[in-house]
């Protein structure tokens, strides 16, 4: 289980899953986790694909798009091929969510899909 960074449950989909509690923040403009679902719906998407050159492979996927009221968002989509990779991107997600800088984006949702 990873507990870091704030989030809380109990990491299974039939239980109380693994959430970060929701703080008041000023308006988000990113979407982040494993799955696309509902935002590939609201968008007119523009994909970015990122390679490993050392393994000739995609890692990541990032789409651009905007929600239903205008705002921009980057939705992005890892390739996660073991669990040894999952901690270094919890971490991102916990260090999106905790910087305040107006040249990073800001952390919108995050969603784990096994």
């Amino acid at each position: 289980m990873f507990k870091s960074g704030g989030f809380k449950g109990d990491d299974w989909k039939n239980g109380t899953g693994c959430n970060h509690p929701i703080h008041k923040r000023s308006p988000v403009n990113i979407a982040l986790g494993f799955g696309i679902g509902f935002f590939a719906l609201l968008l007119g998407v523009t994909l970015l694909v990122f390679y490993d050159k050392a393994k000739d492979k995609k890692v990541e996927i990032v789409y651009k798009g905007a929600l239903p009221d205008g705002r921009l968002v980057a939705i992005k989509k890892s390739r996660i091929g073991d669990h040894s990779q999952v901690e270094p991107f919890m971490n991102e997600i916990t260090m999106l969510y905790e910087i305040n800088h107006r040249n990073v984006v800001k952390l919108l949702d995050a969603v784990w899909r096994h």
